[in-house]
């Protein structure tokens, strides 16, 4: 599959979308040339055929042309300046937009083996380095390209010598140039290194403070911080160092140009006065676009690496478009859960899990169990269709899940976390998540179910935060998102991991309710969660060690328990008459 280049895809649509804008931006780039080689050609007139001539009758005029043409070409630079700062604006929007659209076609799995962070910088450093890559880069890198062609023709029609003269020291000017600012470069960037240390110590004193105190290690601290201040103000030194000099070197080699060009002109060039004035303006505007140049290779290069970072990204492999639309009639009914001899891995030649099948029955209550990290949670990532296995199925009722388009799947899959998320939103849209297709009577019957309307009644359209319900409410909350399209499975990730044995009970009395005729699968450390299951899938280093029939047969049963006691499990809750029994 040929690889995209998300660069040129956001130019294209910004220059699609906007194509006056880049008519602009041609126009102003040839009045930015042509406006900045007008004033010098018109000094040339006023010394020559005015001041050296002493005709100054209508020299006044001349003068306020020349000024006037001094202010067209500042207006258009303003324009230039503008136009990239608009073209860029579109540029960023249409490359966030590309991103966007990438990141809901992304399989699951990336955001699975990916941190937050590197997917934030996506957003917040990568793109903008394309950005100045195109506008303070590659655009202005061919601006600057031909006002130096420009400058050299004009430079050309006074004088060839004089051109050849220039077009010999340009490639000093152009290396000394890039080397003061390759300093400046490695000065700022051992100065951010430093600056990213301070910062880190910070946080990490900040985290260990109690620790500093009572291990009586405040000099060990004071030595260290001291060391971290002294590389910060040296590495600040050597940037005020590397910026002070370069102006000044700048000057001088532009001083010395100017020189051997007065020195030469009347002797070996023979030109007139007007013409060396203007040639002396020619030359002093010629070191800007140089140095420009050099600042704007070096930002490409700099982009180069977001560049990669972000063709990377929109190269990742998406879900497939192959889903079928399953009919009306199918979210009508109970459904089975088949894993068919399903094989997972996450890193190639590390198995997550290994050939394992088991079907639920419609209406069945199962608990997945095992040790973590033996693939409980992958297991249900596959039930919903986030993963598809390396081989093997996993189906319902029939129907591959990785099938079924992921606008159905709130229809069929109630799916309970082991943490609440919240959304920016008021707490009806934490649980309606938004979408319009849940009607006000299905959000009501969802409250009602987990027991929240009497007490959240008056809280439906309040902004949510932090701390407006308490834990037991937040994961009530977390099961009326989840039947609020009314689901035919139920996936219950540790749903009572972190709460205390009242609330625990709160909530297995409201799945029960909301779980009633319903195909329900829970994953669960505690014994009390797993008992409260007509059957349990024991996991064991990623295969089915054990199918466990907990509803009717006593061996099963005492046989989780001894398991559970063995390998640490939690008994969960208040100890049943049948779990004290059974012990």
């Amino acid at each position: 599959m040929k690889r995209k280049n998300i660069a040129v895809l956001g130019a294209l649509i910004a220059i699609k979308k906007a194509p006056w804008l880049v008519v602009l931006l041609i126009a102003v780039t040839i009045g930015v040339v042509l406006s900045a080689l007008a004033p010098p050609y018109m000094l040339r007139i006023i010394i020559d055929e005015y001041i050296v001539l002493g005709d100054l009758d209508g020299i006044v005029w001349i003068a306020l042309f020349y000024l006037l043409l001094i202010v067209v070409n500042n207006l258009f630079d303003f324009l230039r300046r503008l136009s990239l700062v608009l073209f860029g604006q579109r540029l960023y929007q249409h490359l966030e937009e590309l991103l966007s659209d990438k990141f809901t076609r992304l399989k699951t799995l990336y955001y699975t083996s990916n941190d937050d962070g590197k997917t934030a910088s996506y957003f917040i450093n990568d793109v903008d380095t394309i950005n100045h890559a195109f506008t303070a880069g590659l655009i202005g890198m061919i601006i600057d390209a031909l006002k130096i062609i420009g400058i050299l023709v004009t430079l050309y029609l006074f004088s060839p010598v004089l051109t050849i003269i220039v077009c010999l020291f340009l490639p000093i000017i152009a290396l000394i140039t890039r080397v003061i600012q390759k300093v400046m470069l490695a000065a700022q960037m051992e100065s951010r290194q430093v600056t990213g240390s301070v910062n880190n110590a910070i946080a990490e004193t900040k985290e260990v403070f109690s620790m500093i105190k009572l291990s009586g290690r405040e000099s060990f601290m004071r030595n260290r911080w001291s060391r971290l201040l002294d590389s910060t103000y040296k590495a600040a030194e050597r940037v005020n160092m590397a910026d002070s000099l370069s102006s000044p070197i700048t000057q001088v080699l532009r001083a010395l140009v100017i020189a051997l060009v007065v020195f030469l002109s009347p002797r070996e060039i023979g030109i007139s006065i007007g013409m060396l004035a203007a040639s002396i303006e020619l030359i002093t505007n010629l070191f800007d676009p140089i140095e420009a140049i050099s600042s704007e290779l070096q930002q490409i290069q700099r982009s180069l690496s977001g560049i990669k970072r972000l063709n990377e990204l929109y190269n990742e492999d998406e879900e497939k478009d192959e889903y079928e639309e399953p009919a009306e009639e199918f979210f009508e009914k109970a459904h089975s859960v088949e894993f068919d001899h399903v094989n997972f891995q996450y890193v190639e030649d590390t198995p997550v899990l290994q050939d394992i099948s088991f079907i639920g029955r419609p209406r069945e209550k199962i608990a997945i169990a095992g040790r973590t990290g033996v693939g409980k949670t992958t297991m249900f990532n596959l039930i919903t269709g986030m993963y598809e296995p390396d081989s093997g199925s996993v189906r319902v009722s029939g129907v591959a899940t990785s099938k079924i388009p992921p606008i159905a799947r709130r229809r069929l899959f109630a799916y309970v976390s082991q943490s609440f998320m919240p959304i920016i939103g008021t707490l009806r849209e934490q649980v309606t998540l938004k979408d319009e297709r849940i009607t006000n009577e299905q959000f009501i019957g969802a409250m009602q179910i987990v027991g929240l309307h009497g007490t959240c009644s008056g809280l439906y359209d309040v902004s949510y935060r932090r701390g407006l319900l308490s834990s037991g409410q937040e994961q009530l909350l977390n099961i009326a998102r989840a039947i609020v399209m009314e689901p035919k499975i139920f996936l219950l990730d540790e749903m009572s991991a972190k709460l205390d044995s009242i609330s625990e009970e709160h909530i297995h009395k409201a799945i029960d309710l909301a779980a009633c005729g319903m195909t329900s699968i829970s994953i669960s450390h505690r014994l009390s969660s797993m008992l409260n299951a007509g059957k349990l899938i024991y996991i064991n280093n990623g295969k089915v060690d054990r199918v466990l029939n907990l509803a009717d047969d006593i061996n099963d049963r005492e046989w989780l328990v001894k398991t559970t006691a063995l390998e640490g499990f939690s008994a969960g809750g208040s100890k049943s008459a049948e779990y004290s029994e059974l012990t």
